[in-house]
């Protein structure tokens, strides 16, 4: 049996190379988000985003959790959720 195989693109080697710095587990990450998305929609400093922001820049699946809470939480609260996106540092939808 062969094992296939991938080669690594510049980000991937950034990532694997660097400093992870702060970090949260996908648990951590999904028990925090509602807090730190809240904190993102009402423009409040809130809690400290470095260890969010790093998890949600690599994991798709927490990425894609926090879009929709964003989307929701901006519709609710008549807010502009691109300004949200920002401060969370992940892409609008």
């Amino acid at each position: 049996m062969s094992a296939r195989q991938r080669s690594l693109d510049a980000d991937m080697m950034r990532r694997l190379a660097g400093d992870p710095g702060e970090w949260l587990s996908c648990d951590d990450c999904f028990r925090l988000l509602d807090i730190y998305v809240d904190a993102a929609i009402r423009d409040e400093t809130g809690p400290e985003l470095t260890a969010m922001a790093n998890h949600l820049a690599t994991c798709q699946a927490c990425r894609e959790e926090a879009q929709t809470l964003v989307q929701l939480a901006a519709a609710d609260s008549g807010v502009d959720e691109r300004q949200a996106f920002v401060r969370l540092g992940i892409p609008a939808v």
